[in-house]
């Protein structure tokens, strides 16, 4: 991590890591990515300048938000998945398949009801 602090980064808490002139938050997660119980073979990608990163799609992004949800009742998690749902095109079928194979169908219906009030 000595490259990231060269390049102005600094360790914001844990895996996290954050410069003053940029609008991302790099985490290091460890290997292989899961959200819950599924591992991720697929990424988003973001270009900025002549990079390209690998983050998560917007439905990742609100299922790994769910499961902060499901698994430790993180009420704020629940509003950042409704804030991504609202502002980003995710793909609630696979929302739902995964809440269920996480065994969450109850809550998944709570976040349904959120996405539907915020709208």
């Amino acid at each position: 991590m000595l490259v990231l602090g060269l390049l102005g980064f600094v360790r914001q808490s844990g895996r996290h890591f954050v410069h003053p002139s940029c609008p991302y938050t790099l985490e290091f997660p460890p290997w292989p990515v899961a959200i819950g119980r599924e591992v991720i073979r697929e990424w988003g990608t973001r270009t900025v300048g002549p990079l390209s990163i690998q983050i998560l799609t917007p439905t990742q992004c609100v299922m790994d938000r769910l499961a902060a949800f499901y698994h430790w009742r993180d009420r704020q998690a629940l509003d950042q998945a409704v804030a991504v749902t609202s502002s980003q095109d995710v793909d609630l079928d696979a929302v739902r398949r995964w809440s269920t194979a996480e065994g969450h169908d109850g809550h998944y219906e709570e976040f349904l009801r959120a996405v539907r009030r915020h709208s």
